[in-house]
């Protein structure tokens, strides 16, 4: 034993022993008496306990559903859509079909320049632009140029919408295989799709929803289920088109979708701060909810990205608008040469000739595909600032609180980027270099970069 202690086999038999027991025993039956007696005296507090928990609980669900009310009768709401110009009986400008093989050469154009520029991403990288070759900082920096210089789906329907001498149109039909041929190619669902219009600074979509129904259809080699249902929203039950949206973070989101399904397309360069960067706005956006914890009304959706001396694919459309870059590009062939007549509405494609049958002016085509000169001219470097970021807004999104504060929401909320238009096999059969992982949804980590900036805040500010 160290020094100072006290060997208790010497205290065996002594009276000091047994005074200790005596002591032990004495307080081990104090502890029993005041265990029984605070039990007593804490028996009559248990049903007051359970009442406050009943009571809390109570306040906690009519919160939620406070919220629930909120969401569905304030911001819910929609308007109705009795003005739109793409929907007149009698548009006053041509109606152009885009067909399906003009719409494959539209997307292929768009993946063979996607492939192209991350090959030649991932030959930077191999030669040590981005930082020594295979540390895990420079393949950062490989996938996120990736990001901002592949093309998305935004693109073309800021072109397309931007029309103002044709309105262009398709359908289920036409949009099937470029839906499950390539990966994120609309912003919108073909599914029981009769048509949609671009033009006029809009997008318009009618959608099938008389009879109950459902279905699955193809998205960029994801299955996306559907559903034709009655469903109460704003305050009214409604006859919409169902999809649950599957998503990286809160794995399926419920979409609703009116028979008309409207929103206006801008498109905007902004110089900063804090850098130049291009900004695609979908707004005023009518027909269309979202529930995920209560049911919202998003008010717009957008995607902003850094401004490149990249060339890049784009549409010639018959009058350009002044927004759209001007960039010196060769057109390719149109694989569209015959437009389907359709007498039963006004239409001027129909013509047979390129002229009119009073010779006054050229019948429209559909906007010839421009790709660069070179598929490699402009530099490849990563910004000083790099941009990129995709948000949806919906105002006042908050949960209010019957005793405690209200719990505030930024009213722009982060959502996955836009995969880049590939071919659905170039991603399953993993032609992609190693830093580009993927999962079921795409490319891993397929995320924005950079901070909000003030512009977008300034536009749609936090309510």
């Amino acid at each position: 034993m160290p020094s100072g202690g006290t060997d208790l086999a010497s205290l065996h038999g002594s009276p000091t022993l047994s005074r200790l027991r005596r002591l032990a025993a004495m307080t081990r039956a104090r502890e029993r008496c005041f265990q029984m007696k605070a039990h007593e005296v804490m028996r009559p507090a248990a049903p007051r306990r359970r009442r406050f928990v009943r009571r809390s609980a109570l306040w906690l669900l009519l919160a939620l559903a406070t919220l629930c009310r909120a969401a569905s009768a304030g911001s819910v709401a929609s308007r109705a859509s009795d003005s739109c110009v793409l929907c007149e009986p009698h548009v006053s400008i041509p109606i152009v079909p885009l067909s399906a093989a003009w719409l494959d050469s539209l997307a292929q154009t768009h993946a063979r320049f996607n492939a192209l520029q991350i090959a030649r991403i991932d030959s930077l990288l191999r030669t040590g632009a981005f930082g020594p070759r295979g540390h895990a900082r420079a393949k950062r920096k490989a996938h996120l140029l990736a990001r901002i210089v592949t093309t998305n789906a935004y693109r073309d329907l800021a072109q397309l919408s931007s029309s103002t001498t044709a309105v262009y149109e398709a359908d289920e039909e036409s949009l099937r295989d470029l839906f499950a041929n390539y990966s994120d190619a609309g912003l919108f669902s073909a599914a029981r799709l009769e048509r949609v219009r671009f033009g006029l600074g809009r997008v318009c979509m009618r959608y099938a929803v008389d009879e109950i129904a459902e279905g699955e259809v193809s998205h960029g080699g994801k299955r996306l289920r559907w559903r034709v249902v009655d469903e109460e929203i704003g305050g009214s039950e409604r006859r919409l088109l169902n999809l649950g949206l599957p998503t990286g973070t809160d794995d399926v989101v419920q979409v609703f979708l009116a028979p008309h399904h409207t929103f206006a397309v801008d498109y905007v360069r902004i110089d900063g701060p804090p850098a130049p960067y291009e900004w695609f706005i979908v707004h005023d956006i009518q027909g269309g909810w979202l529930r995920k914890f209560g049911t919202h009304e998003p008010k717009a959706y957008m995607f902003w990205v850094s401004a490149t001396q990249l060339q890049r694919p784009r549409l010639e459309l018959a009058s350009q608008s002044a927004s759209t870059l001007a960039l010196a590009q060769i057109p390719l062939e149109d694989p569209s040469s015959q437009l389907a007549s359709d007498s039963s509405r006004t239409r001027i494609d129909s013509w047979d000739s390129a002229v009119d049958p009073h010779g006054l002016r050229a019948a429209p085509r559909p906007p010839a595909i421009l790709s660069p000169a070179a598929a490699t001219d402009g530099t490849l470097e990563l910004p000083d600032h790099p941009l990129v970021g995709v948000r949806i807004y919906i105002p006042d999104l908050r949960l209010r609180m019957p005793v405690l504060p209200d719990i505030n929401f930024d009213d722009l909320r982060e959502i996955e980027l836009p995969m880049p238009i590939l071919e659905v096999d170039y991603i399953k059969q993993k032609r992609q270099p190693s830093w580009l992982r993927t999962d079921e949804l795409g490319f891993r980590s397929w995320k924005g970069n950079g901070a909000v900036p003030p512009a977008v805040r300034r536009r749609f500010p936090d309510r």
